[in-house]
């Protein structure tokens, strides 16, 4: 099943990541973002483990950038991005070939002779499909629903008219960086996110502590990595790590003041 090939591969990319974390990515990936693709990017996307066409995620990945509308979308919850980049990553690495070695159980033989439990396609024509496998027929209609959070435009042109369109933690000004192709383009991030909010919140985009802010796709994917659960009103809440936890984290770490 690729879905416990995933899970591994998640595990042996990063095995300081908490279960709860790995399992979040992978419902958001299974659920939301699935819903996300076929009403923003393809209205015939079979889903996640139906489709596993690296070129597809990865011009998926390209379009949330160069998108304005599916850009908006994915901003209000970082966990678009971040699920698209595991399982891009998953889908071109040897373990989703299955030519990489198990994780054993800590009761498992490790002397035993390992076995990989996707066998290698036998059919030339898609080295990345699975035989297990089987392609739908194309024009089947599905209705879809996803609940999406409402946000103002014009909260994040706040963030970006502070901030210069330059990253609040590397300090990387992609335009200084990269030339035309690169003038006007950062990633706004929602100190608090979006989906904790509730309907009542009362939102300032430029509150230090719970507004937006401009960083780069390092550093955006970095603040939510280094983030936690909390309980709030019974409910349990991922919080990202706090923009002065990171900047301090990547200032020691890089020598700067």
């Amino acid at each position: 099943m690729l879905r416990e090939k995933f899970t591994e591969y998640l595990l042996k990319v990063d095995r300081q990541m908490p279960e709860e974390r790995r399992e979040q990515i992978i419902h958001f990936a299974e659920n939301q973002l699935t819903d996300f693709i076929r009403v923003y990017f393809d209205s015939q996307y079979l889903g996640l483990y139906a489709c596993t066409d690296l070129n597809f995620y990865r011009k998926l990945e390209d379009e949330m950038q160069t998108n304005a509308e599916i850009r908006l979308i994915s901003d209000i919850d970082d966990l678009y991005s971040l699920c698209i980049y595991h399982y891009k990553n998953f889908l071109g690495s040897k373990q989703f070939r299955g030519k990489d070695r198990p994780i054993l159980a800590p009761n498992e033989n490790k002397s035993k002779k390992t076995v990989t439990s996707i066998e290698e396609p036998k059919k030339e024509s898609d080295p990345l499909l699975p035989e297990s496998e089987e392609i739908s027929t194309e024009g089947k209609s599905r209705q879809v629903n996803i609940t999406r959070y409402e946000r103002d435009p014009k909260d994040r042109k706040k963030a970006l008219d502070r901030d210069n369109y330059q990253c609040q933690v590397c300090r990387i000004k992609f335009e200084l960086v990269y030339g035309e192709i690169g003038k006007d383009y950062i990633e706004v991030h929602h100190l608090y996110p979006v989906s904790n909010m509730g309907e009542d919140y009362k939102f300032d985009a430029l509150d230090p502590e719970r507004g937006l802010v401009c960083l780069c796709a390092n550093c955006h994917a970095m603040i939510h990595r280094g983030g936690h659960y909390e309980e709030r009103d019974g409910k349990r809440v991922m919080i990202p790590m706090s923009l002065i936890d990171l900047q301090k984290k990547f200032n020691e770490l890089n020598n700067k003041g």
